[in-house]
């Protein structure tokens, strides 16, 4: 699913009609929202989507804290730990058991991408601790959102500009801008500039990354 939609970059541009028979069509716009993702996963080195990793085995060092390799995670299904040293015999995986409680054993500190031990403790032996758990991000994040929403916007601006301006838009609000009363194509795709621009740092600065 693209981080953006057809209705989203139609609503940023004042209601714009975009369908099979506008001056750009919505299989334009299907084909650019490709592109801004694949742009905002290179800008990022990420990508906004969800996955699973399945019982990987990892070493645990002995310390109260397990890092994952994939954030952030959205949930843990299972964490085990091997209660037979290497050595000792075959592998014999126990449960442990997520919450804060007495009777719990670890916390998911899901941004962050690690596991608190507060209970139960696995053995520090390599490959002693198997996980499976989901990562990266159920919905796109807003402003991720937004930055392809725009980039979108840009492109269809770039579009529209040789085509019929009587399908450019007459109104736009970006952020705390407003355009209105038949903008003209040009001043919108200055707003449109700045818009991305400041998307572009805001992800940036708020580490959004899904490690993957």
């Amino acid at each position: 699913m693209a981080y953006s939609s057809i209705d989203l970059v139609s609503a940023y541009l004042g209601g714009v009609t975009i369908d099979a028979s506008s001056a750009v069509t919505s299989a334009d716009v299907t084909e650019w929202l490709d592109w801004a993702d694949a742009e905002i996963d290179k800008i990022t080195n990420s990508k906004y989507v969800t996955g699973t990793v399945s019982q990987e085995i990892m070493d645990y060092e002995g310390e109260n804290w397990l890092r994952v390799d994939k954030r952030p995670i959205i949930s843990v299904t299972t964490l085990e730990y091997n209660e037979n040293p290497l050595g000792t015999g075959d592998a014999s995986w126990v449960a442990l058991s997520e919450g804060r409680d007495s009777d719990n054993d670890f916390i998911v500190y899901k941004e962050r991408g690690e596991i608190l031990f507060h209970g139960t403790r696995p053995l520090t032996t390599p490959q002693g601790v198997r996980i499976t758990y989901t990562y990266g991000y159920a919905t796109t994040p807003d402003v991720v959102k937004e930055l392809a929403t725009a980039l979108v916007a840009q492109k269809y601006l770039k579009a529209i500009s040789g085509k019929d301006f009587s399908d450019a838009p007459s109104n736009v609000s970006v952020g705390s801008i407003s355009i209105s009363g038949g903008a003209k194509g040009a001043d919108v795709a200055v707003v449109v500039k700045e818009d991305i621009q400041k998307l572009r740092e805001l992800v940036g600065t708020m580490d959004l990354r899904c490690l993957i």
